[in-house]
């Protein structure tokens, strides 16, 4: 943890922890066993100042996060809402696949990339 500190105050860069919820006990928003670093490592990023930006994907609020939005202006968190069933409906249309934007949305909302690679690989494997 010290080195990608190291780096990250050092070196302009840009750390994406993509599906950060599985660090999580489920339904009680604390860190599974052996994950608690995690909670340090976003404490470091977050509760001072540098030019890196740290951009957290996760369907769970992380306990770090409304704590430094609180006690510091660094920290910004934004929810994103729901897929739009349009945008949906036309990347199904576009792969030309039948699964309904209500099923997909359901299935992978909000991890529209997910979708996009699913659409994307499944298109393929029919074209094979």
């Amino acid at each position: 943890m010290t080195a990608l500190m190291q780096v990250f105050y050092s070196a302009r860069c840009l750390l994406v922890l993509d599906q950060a919820e599985v660090v999580l006990q489920e339904k009680v928003n604390n860190y599974r066993n052996g994950y608690e670093a995690y909670g340090e490592l976003l404490w470091q990023m977050g509760a001072r100042r540098h030019d890196s930006c740290l951009l957290i994907l996760s369907q769970e609020p992380l306990p770090e996060i409304a704590r430094l939005e609180r006690e510091t202006c660094f920290v910004k968190s934004l929810r994103l809402t729901d897929l739009l069933e349009d945008a949906v409906r036309a990347l199904l249309q576009s792969k030309g696949l039948s699964l309904t934007p209500t099923t997909a949305i359901a299935m992978y909302s909000p991890r529209y990339l997910a979708l996009q690679q699913i659409a994307q690989r499944t298109a393929n494997l029919t074209d094979a």
